[in-house]
């Protein structure tokens, strides 16, 4: 079973296309939720319309949402796996059998999907969005062993921090063929919006913040 976790952000427009997009190509027993922000109304009724689980928030940011996402447990056994979307993908055939047999490869419990965008992903040295087994959510960031992701970011960098630190416990594999497609603007997939340019807005303070907690990591790893 896979909780695909899809947070979402003022595009109501995208939940069914992202939901059809689930449905249509995911064959492993899943369910879809979508982690919303308090009063954002046209979005919470679009996801409701789109099938699935609706989950409110009280945070917009995508690190908040996936943490929180990752701890519901709505009938009493959680999911073996998680997913960590967004409302910008278009998942396609088997990528979810092809990630999970990576998994039973490798015994690593972080699946990089191919995003086939990011030329840092599609050469398997990255990714931004995952398939995590659920035993990796007891070891957390590297300073916080509750949390998945660092909630320190406004946006940006949260994904390179979750798999560097990944790779540095040697807990990360790539699944090639595993495609989930990235429809960003910034590959001439999508157009670009408020919702992109607001994520932009504290890009180099963000990354400060990651320079500042890379070594964190690093000289664990040594």
């Amino acid at each position: 079973m896979i909780d695909i976790l899809i947070p979402v952000l003022g595009r109501p427009k995208n939940a069914a296309k992202v939901a059809e997009s689930i449905r249509e190509h995911t064959k492993v027993p899943h369910m879809t939720i979508f982690l919303c922000s308090r009063g954002d109304e046209a979005e919470i009724e679009a996801c409701k319309r789109a099938g699935g689980i609706v989950w409110l928030c009280d945070d917009d940011r995508y690190s908040v949402k996936i943490n929180e996402g990752a701890r519901i447990n709505l009938f009493g056994f959680p999911s073996e796996f998680i997913f960590l979307g967004a409302d910008d993908l278009a998942f396609h055939d088997d990528w979810d059998l092809n990630a999970i047999a990576r998994y039973e490869e490798t015994d690593k419990p972080v699946i990089g999907t191919n995003d086939l965008g990011n030329p840092t992903v599609i050469a398997g040295r990255h990714a931004t969005h995952s398939l995590v087994h659920r035993s990796y959510l007891e070891r957390g960031t590297i300073d916080d062993p509750s949390k998945l992701l660092h909630e320190g970011y406004d946006h940006n960098w949260v994904d390179t921090e979750f798999i560097e630190t990944a790779m540095m416990r040697d807990s990360f594999t790539f699944a090639f063929g595993s495609h989930v497609e990235h429809l960003h603007p910034i590959w001439r997939k999508g157009p670009m919006d408020v919702i992109y340019k607001k994520g932009q807005e504290n890009y180099h303070r963000d990354n400060r913040l990651f320079r500042e907690r890379r070594r964190l990591w690093r000289e664990r790893g040594r």
